[in-house]
């Protein structure tokens, strides 16, 4: 038996990388004899995942949110999925709000891929993340998180210092002015990240080393793949070999036309690791994974102190970038799978959990605790049928609705006739309607009816069908009705 599979992306505006393609080839500014090479878009990357999924699963949905929640609803109650797969790394353009879209899908009750609301939002706060690693006992380079001015001066900390905006995601905020080396370097950049980010700065002592990169897939125990070296080589940009720090800037991830873009290159597996120094990385990756609630897949990034050999954790990064090329895949693929076999093994974790919750469902229902109010309600239930003072268990015994459901208790709706049945949720498609996935999701009818919003559901296309834009950057979803021939077809 397969899955059903939603995607679900978010991109609002359009794709920097279809422009800079559109113009062609260009020489880059600082080297006129080189020419901007050309970087997959988003549109390229949606259609290489959608292929993949294809093949694992009944049937399959590509939908982009565009930064609107009830479109997010509209499709969950429309398409009722087996499993989402979720690809949403921000909403309204703020990256923190990442678990709240997980803890949506906990509210819908769907099942969706990658960690759930309590890791992304931790890990998306760079201080809390290292409290507790810190308290895990796991290794991590000296910090001290500064909120407002004037930096003190009493910090303990040895120089270079790098100083990161303790909020932002993707490099946001990272570049060579980021490391500094004295007290005054400090509170200018410390000030700087305070205004222009308006969150506050994380200060840790810089390590000078290897940089290695931990893909782990999830399973139980977590798999820890080859290891990823990100080598750093800036002698072409640096005739004259000032020491300049190796770090991955914002510039050098995500910009062509930078020549940081140029001064790194990724190698997997890592090589000349001593054995012992690979399998330590590997036991801390694995319990970093563990500490901080990951799930499925995720990167831990690390360091290797040039001086003492130390390893240090850098960051953990719960649902990394799955495109093709990326830190991630090529650790899959030195493991010997294929980017389609990853996706793949990625989706059936989660198809697992849903199958293994309807297999515990069916056995022995379940019955939440629920309020202590409500444990009360049930106990005085049974009391008024029985005329006896049973005592329920928190977790267990008798939910009150099964037994408003008996007839053993009347309320006053009851007793006056009640409602009838009434469709709570407002999705306008009857359970159980087998042509509920050939239609499109209409937001105004599955969204409650309370909100009233008239705002008309699109980017909602079959598995296949041409996405158009970047999750990170942007594009704009084929109108309804208006939907293409999948890939490769």
């Amino acid at each position: 038996m397969k899955p059903s599979v939603l995607i679900l992306w978010n991109q609002v505006e359009e794709d920097i990388y279809e422009h800079w393609r559109a113009q062609g080839p260009k020489p880059l500014p600082w080297d006129p004899e080189r020419t901007v090479p050309d970087v997959g878009t988003v549109a390229e990357e949606m259609a290489r995942i959608v292929a993949a999924v294809r093949l694992v699963a009944e049937r399959v949905w590509l939908v982009n949110i565009e930064d609107d929640l009830d479109r997010i609803i509209a499709a969950v109650r429309l398409y009722r999925p087996d499993v989402v797969m979720n690809l949403i790394e921000f909403f309204h353009d703020d990256a923190s709000l990442e678990a709240h879209v997980a803890g949506l899908y906990e509210l819908l009750g769907v099942a969706y891929t990658g960690s759930e609301p309590f890791a992304l939002a931790l890990c998306q706060n760079k201080y809390r993340t290292k409290l507790l690693l810190e308290a895990a006992g796991l290794p991590t380079s000296p910090y001290v998180l500064i909120e407002r001015e004037p930096v003190p001066r009493d910090h303990e900390l040895e120089f270079p210092l790098i100083v990161k905006p303790a909020l932002e995601d993707a490099s946001g905020g990272i570049e060579e002015a980021s490391v500094v080396h004295d007290q005054a370097g400090l509170e200018a950049r410390v000030s700087q990240v305070l205004k222009e980010f308006k969150m506050p700065a994380l200060v840790e002592e810089y390590v000078d080393g290897r940089e290695i990169h931990a893909a782990i897939l999830g399973r139980t125990p977590p798999e820890v793949l080859p290891l990823f070296e990100m080598e750093f080589d800036d002698s072409e940009f640096n005739p004259d070999e000032e020491w300049r720090p190796q770090i991955i800037s914002y510039r050098a991830k995500w910009d062509p036309h930078s020549p940081d873009f140029y001064s790194m290159e990724g190698t997997c597996p890592a090589q000349e690791l001593d054995p012992e120094l690979e399998e330590y990385i590997r036991e801390v990756a694995a319990e970093a994974f563990k500490a901080v609630g990951c799930r499925d897949y995720a990167r831990i990034d690390m360091r290797v102190d040039e001086e003492d050999g130390e390893a240090y954790i850098l960051e953990v990064n719960p649902n990394p970038d799955l495109s093709d090329g990326a830190a991630y895949m090529e650790c899959a693929t030195a493991s010997g799978r294929s980017f389609e076999q990853t996706i793949a093994e990625i989706i059936d974790m989660a198809w697992q959990r849903v199958r293994r919750a309807r297999a515990q469902h069916s056995a022995q229902p379940t019955v939440a605790a629920g309020l202590p109010s409500d444990h009360l309600l049930r106990e005085w239930v049974v009391q008024k049928r029985t005329g006896h003072q049973d005592v329920l268990p928190m977790a267990g015994g008798p939910s009150v609705e099964s037994l408003l459901r008996e007839g053993q208790v009347q309320t006053g709706d009851a007793e006056a006739g009640g409602a009838g049945d009434v469709d709570t949720l407002g999705t306008g498609v009857e359970r159980g309607s087998a042509d509920a996935d050939e239609r499109e999701p209409d937001p105004a009818a599955a969204k409650p009816r309370a909100q009233g919003s008239d705002t008309q559901a699109k980017g909602a296309t079959e598995a296949g069908d041409e996405p158009a834009g970047r999750p990170r950057d942007s594009g704009h979803a084929p109108e309804p009705g208006h939907e293409q021939d999948p890939p490769g077809q």
